[in-house]
C-alpha cells in the first residue's frame, strides 16, 4: 500500500468523520447484529478499504475510498463499543445458529475462487436481515436515514459501476457488497412502509 498526499488527506477527513458520528452517537446508538455477523462485516470491512486503497487513482475510485474508510472505522469501534450486546444477542439460539453460518461463510467465501457471487449475495442479504432482527435493534431506533440512504446509493452504484466494467471489483467482494445493497434498500423500505 502506497500512501500517497491524496489518501492520506482522506484518511485524515476519514478519522474527523469517525468523530463527527461518534459526537452525534452514530457509532454506539447504530444497527448491530450477533457476534458472527458483525465479525463477518468487520473482516469485509477490512478487505474493501484495503481493496480501495489499493486502487488507482480516479474520480470513482477516490469517491471510494473515504466511505470505505469510514465504513471499517465505524465497524471497528461499533465492534468494540458494542461487544457485550453483541455477545447477549448471540445468545439466542437462532443468532448462534447465524453465527456458526457467518463463521462458516467467512471461511468459504476467503477460501474459494469459484462460486456464484449472486447467490452468496443473497445468502449474505438472509444472515444480515436475520441476523439484525434482534432485541436491541427492535427497541431501539437503529436507522439513521442520514447515513442509510447516501451508503445504499453509494452501493447501488458501485453495483452499476462493476456490471458495466467501469470499475472491477474483486470477486472476494462482490458477494458482500451485493448483499449489503439488497439488505439497505430492504432497511429503507421497511422504514418507509411501516
Amino acid at each position: 500500500m502506497i500512501l500517497d498526499n491524496s489518501k492520506l488527506f482522506i484518511l485524515i477527513f476519514s478519522i474527523f468523520s469517525l468523530y463527527y458520528l461518534h459526537s452525534i452517537n452514530f457509532i454506539k446508538d447504530g444497527e448491530i447484529g450477533s457476534f458472527g455477523f458483525e465479525l463477518l462485516q468487520l473482516i469485509y470491512s477490512i478487505k474493501v478499504a484495503i481493496y480501495a486503497f489499493n486502487l488507482s487513482d480516479n474520480y470513482i475510485k477516490s469517491f471510494l475510498l473515504h466511505p470505505f474508510i469510514v465504513i471499517l472505522l465505524v465497524h471497528i469501534f461499533r465492534f468494540i463499543i458494542n461487544f457485550k450486546k453483541i455477545f447477549n444477542i448471540s445468545k439466542k439460539s437462532k443468532h448462534f445458529i447465524l453465527d456458526i453460518i457467518s463463521l462458516i461463510y467467512i471461511y468459504y467465501i476467503c477460501n474459494n475462487n469459484s462460486y456464484n457471487y449472486i447467490l452468496y449475495g443473497f445468502i449474505y442479504y438472509f444472515i444480515a436481515v436475520n441476523s439484525f432482527s434482534n432485541n436491541y435493534n427492535n427497541y431501539n431506533n437503529t436507522t439513521k436515514l442520514y447515513s442509510d440512504i447516501p451508503l445504499t446509493f453509494i452501493l447501488i452504484f458501485i453495483n452499476i459501476f462493476h456490471f458495466f466494467n467501469i470499475i472491477k471489483i474483486d470477486n472476494h467482494l462482490l458477494p458482500v457488497l451485493i448483499g449489503d445493497c439488497l439488505y439497505h434498500i430492504y432497511e429503507l423500505y421497511t422504514y418507509f412502509t411501516k
